[in-house]
């Protein structure tokens, strides 16, 4: 829907349709969702790695590279509304389970952590396994997990496959890694078992597919 104010001050319109300004509104609607707003927007004027504890909850932090596809991650995790938010009929059942007894996550793809500090935020007491091949996103991930000590969290160096064998994916893509027969060789790991290992307790699986990160084989 066309803003009425807008399309009365067209050169109000073009200005709002800069990449400055949307970097700026976007800077703006991000960093309310950390406790240390200018250290935040700080990080996206000047780049670099940088760890930010969560304004909803300062006891949980996320480590993400500035001006990179972790910002797009963050906000879509983060910010209102949640795209990763479960209907509230499923977020009404994995309360009910996480009150009895610990949830049991497997991150596949983990790039850089973020998903599963959502998880540990919003069901404290959770066991994330997270796999991540991509050597950069591994270092960022494994400083997010040693911040967020306290937590249950385990990463696995590993691309998640349905077989134990060796691939090859594209470095340096961030959230685009992707397998890739010119690529680096990195381990490839069977979780299969891990799915099947306590069938009493079942672990939710998220899978991040971008590109053609994982490689693996629905059963039917």
């Amino acid at each position: 829907m066309a803003n009425p104010v807008l399309e009365r001050l067209p050169q109000l319109r073009r200005i709002t349709n800069t990449p400055v300004f949307r970097r700026g509104l976007t800077i703006a609607r991000q960093h309310r969702l950390v406790d240390q707003r200018v250290r935040f927007a700080v990080g996206e004027i000047r780049g670099g790695t940088r760890c930010h504890r969560l304004a909803a909850d300062p006891n949980y932090c996320v480590v993400v590279r500035h001006r990179t596809q972790d910002m797009w991650v963050f906000d879509e995790i983060f910010r209102p509304p949640l795209a990763y938010e479960p209907p509230p009929a499923a977020a009404e059942a994995l309360q009910d389970i996480a009150m009895r007894r610990p949830l049991r996550v497997l991150d596949l793809g983990a790039n850089v952590g973020l998903f599963a500090v959502y998880v540990l935020s919003h069901y404290p007491g959770s066991e994330v396994t997270s796999y991540e091949p991509e050597p950069e996103n591994l270092r960022v991930l494994a400083r997010c997990a040693a911040r967020n000590g306290a937590a249950k969290w385990e990463v696995v160096q590993a691309c998640a496959m349905t077989i134990d064998e060796t691939t090859r994916i594209t470095p340096g893509r961030a959230a685009h890694s992707y397998i890739d027969k010119l690529g680096v060789e990195v381990t490839g790991v069977d979780v299969l078992p891990f799915l099947a290992d306590d069938m009493d307790r079942p672990p939710a699986a998220r899978l991040c597919c971008y590109g053609r990160h994982l490689r693996m084989r629905c059963a039917g």
